[in-house]
């Protein structure tokens, strides 16, 4: 299977989701929701640095993977963005994974980053306090990065 498509039909039910959801909106961007969009961009952060080609098939299949990642991790309640950032450095002129601890610098240069904005808040919700975070905002995340995957396809 492409590492466009989900990673398995067995996989989780929310990468399928997406996937369904980044294919329509790459075949009819007048179908993005801007209310859901805007509340996923002010909750996560993203950096993607366009002085890298963006086009490399390599490149895109790694934002991909971790675009996934991040989804998967939201769906379950965060347990990783809750305590660091994820993405792609380049570090000795190669492409590399991270996942670095939110006030840390990962090895070389950030090329694609993705984290939550207000972590605290986000842990407090985590911890069952209501307050600034919600499931719409993470719903909201996820459609970013749904959004964010069409880009990419």
């Amino acid at each position: 299977m492409s590492s466009n498509s989900p990673t398995e039909e067995t996989g989780p039910d929310v990468l399928n989701s997406a996937y369904k959801l980044a294919l329509i909106l790459k075949q009819d961007p007048e179908a993005l929701d801007t209310g859901s969009w805007s509340r996923g961009e002010k909750f996560l952060t993203l950096a993607n640095d366009l002085t890298f080609a963006e086009r490399t098939t390599e490149l895109v299949e790694q934002k991909i993977k971790i675009i996934k990642q991040a989804i998967e991790d939201l769906s379950d309640r965060g347990p990783i963005l809750a305590e660091a950032f994820m993405g792609l450095t380049l570090f000795e002129n190669q492409i590399e994974t991270f996942i670095c601890q939110y006030g840390e610098k990962p090895s070389g240069k950030i090329v694609f980053k993705i984290g939550i904005k207000n972590i605290k808040s986000f842990m407090e919700w985590r911890q069952g306090a209501k307050g600034q975070v919600s499931e719409q905002e993470i719903n909201s995340g996820i459609y970013r990065l749904a959004a964010l995957w069409a880009e990419l396809l």
